[in-house]
């Protein structure tokens, strides 16, 4: 998501024109030297977009480029230009060599080596998108979106007129494509393709989606998200039967009858920590006013890219770290009607995080989410901290005594405290979307019956607790690893008595 306010870090740096007209050779070395590489960047994306823009002419030139959108490599209608560079038209010229003929400027034929993740996207637009593109009498404008440039405006160009700049909010009433870097793939070179950095954008890469001859390109994160239909309601078979059975004999906490089989007001007073693990199970917008501003932006965005990081201390005071994506198109999360506006909609990603173990990470989990564009990394600061207790015999952290951690916070014998200051790093043209902390005591569902869900009416459905960053709602839910076989209370009926 392009951050339009305050909130960008990043100072809009002055570009040189446009080559769209110009002929000219230029050497590679004199190019690259004495240019930063969000300069050379620039240039390059400028160079490609206004070859592009020509070769859109060529009816073989949109069959491939149409042909290769919907492959979609990295889950969206986004054409790697690296990906297809060597494919051939039916005269047998290959990509490079069609757009380079347009171009005469020496790095024409280095585009992908100076800007790998080069990009061009197939916007769904009224009456053109990737699947619908007539080929053979619709020949799209090319747009440039380059934050670095404009993070509110982008740059269009056409073989039949002179290149203008447009508002991102202003949605094109005419075909055009856009090229811009990826956000869904990250590229390592060859020659140290085990090399991570500390963004954590790197860390979480490791699905390889293809190579070339200078860089190995990854998927960031786990591409694949399992969505469910229906809003933060799950019917009685899409919640564990034992987090239902913490909710219908109202054990004091819930994650620790479902975590440690102990709720002291049923009966039980000890436990062995269970295998499950913390899922994001619902993502929904809490302000119609980010609704908008996702809305009008999303025409160059496509899919959007979410990264959520859950921040965990340990118990002698270390954070430790856990990044997960998603991705969701914007109609997943939102609809708009022109008489009521706009209406979240709660996006299901299932996506699983850790167990928690209360020995270990204590009593808070911390998770900050953000909707990623690639960029210059910038730090965002923040604060996490966890209580930890002593009921756990002999130091045992697979067993526990007693509720909680024991004795009443903040102060009960055995009880300390861990806090300390972290930060992420944030790419400049990401947007973050806040904080949640989950708190060991928070009831998991918060409500059931018939009616609950409005789309399901006629199923007894439960629903889970929301927790707000601001932009979003957040639900999180343990769902178990594998078949809890332990018993269990009361007979455990799955609707409440």
């Amino acid at each position: 998501m392009i951050k339009t306010l305050s909130l960008s870090l990043c100072v809009a740096l002055g570009i040189t024109a446009i080559f769209y007209g110009c002929t000219n050779e230029i050497d590679p070395g004199a190019m690259v030297a004495n240019k930063t590489n969000a300069q050379l960047k620039s240039e390059i994306q400028e160079d490609f977009a206004a070859s592009l823009a020509k070769a859109m002419q060529e009816k073989e030139i949109r069959k491939l480029i149409k042909k290769a959108s919907l492959e979609k490599l990295d889950g969206d209608f986004d054409v790697l230009y690296a990906y297809v560079k060597d494919r051939r038209v039916a005269d047998g010229r290959t990509f490079t060599e069609v757009l380079s003929s347009y171009s005469g400027k020496a790095l024409s034929g280095q585009w992908e080596r100076h800007f790998p993740l080069l990009t061009i996207y197939i916007p769904e637009l009224e009456g053109f998108s990737a699947e619908d593109w007539n080929v053979s009498d619709q020949i799209p404008a090319v747009a440039i979106y380059d934050p670095k440039y404009s993070k509110e405006k982008v740059r269009i160009l056409s073989q039949n007129e002179d290149p203008y700049e447009q508002l991102i909010k202003i949605v094109p009433r005419l075909p055009v494509v856009v090229v811009k870097e990826n956000e869904r793939i990250v590229a390592r070179l060859k020659t140290a393709p085990s090399q991570i950095t500390n963004d954590l954008v790197q860390t979480m890469s490791t699905e390889e989606v293809f190579r070339d001859g200078e860089n190995i390109f990854y998927h960031i994160g786990n591409p694949q998200s399992k969505p469910r239909a229906h809003d933060r309601y799950a019917s009685q078979n899409e919640v564990a039967p034992m987090v239902i059975n913490a909710y219908n004999y109202n054990a004091q906490y819930h994650r620790d009858w479902i975590y440690y089989h102990i709720a002291p007001n049923l009966g039980y007073n000890s436990g062995t920590l269970a295998n499950y693990t913390e899922r994001l199970r619902g993502v929904k917008f809490a302000d119609p006013y980010y609704m908008q501003l996702f809305a009008e932006e999303n025409w160059i965005e496509g899919q959007l890219e979410f990264h959520v990081h859950l921040l965990l201390l340990n118990r002698n005071g270390g954070i430790v770290t856990f990044p997960r994506t998603f991705s969701c198109q914007l109609s997943q999360l939102m609809s708009f009607n022109p008489t009521t506006g706009y209406t979240a909609i709660e996006y299901h990603p299932d996506v699983d995080f850790i167990g928690w173990n209360l020995y270990t990470y204590g009593s808070h989990y911390k998770y900050a989410i953000m909707e990623f564009d690639p960029g210059d990394l910038k730090e965002s600061p923040g604060f996490v901290n966890s209580y930890f207790g002593s009921n756990f015999p002999s130091g045992n952290a697979s067993t526990k005594t007693g509720i909680f951690l024991g004795t009443p916070l903040p102060n009960g014998p055995g009880v300390f405290e861990q806090s300390a200051f972290f930060t992420l790093p944030l790419s400049e043209n990401s947007w973050g979307l806040g904080t949640v902390t989950v708190f060991f005591p928070n009831n998991v569902i918060i409500a059931s019956g018939f009616g609950i869900d409005p789309a399901r009416p006629y199923i007894y459905s439960y629903e889970t607790q929301p927790l707000n960053s601001g932009p979003l709602f957040l639900s999180i839910e343990p769902v178990p690893v594998g078949v809890d076989t332990r018993p269990l209370c009361c007979g455990g009926p799955l609707t409440r008595h």
